[in-house]
């Protein structure tokens, strides 16, 4: 996959906008300065992983967004399922499946 610096950085710009935050603000939030997240939003220096990850959990969205894939949408019950599985012991995790898998094969 090539990464498309100019795609990744309208995406930001999109987010940014959506939250109507300035460039200053989002910036401060990233611990980055404006003029990196400029650079950033207009495709001339490529973002890190650790950006974008810094980005997807300020956002709460999956990083898939910034490649173009297809997302799907998530609930906030699912994230609350996701939540609770991983507060579980491996022990507890097994049969939480175990119970989920149950509960939908009876669809």
């Amino acid at each position: 996959m090539v990464i498309d610096n100019v795609y990744i950085g309208s995406r930001i710009r999109e987010l940014r906008k959506g939250k109507k935050m300035t460039q200053f603000e989002l910036a401060s939030k990233l611990n980055i300065s404006q003029q990196t997240l400029s650079r950033y939003e207009n495709g001339s220096t490529q973002i890190s992983y650790a950006e974008l990850i810094r980005l997807v959990e300020l956002f709460k969205i999956p990083i898939e967004y910034f490649f173009g894939m297809e997302i799907q949408e998530v609930s906030d019950d699912e994230i609350r399922l996701v939540s609770y599985y991983r507060s579980l012991n491996s022990s507890m995790q097994g049969k939480a499946l175990s119970i989920v898998k149950l509960l939908s094969d009876d669809n």
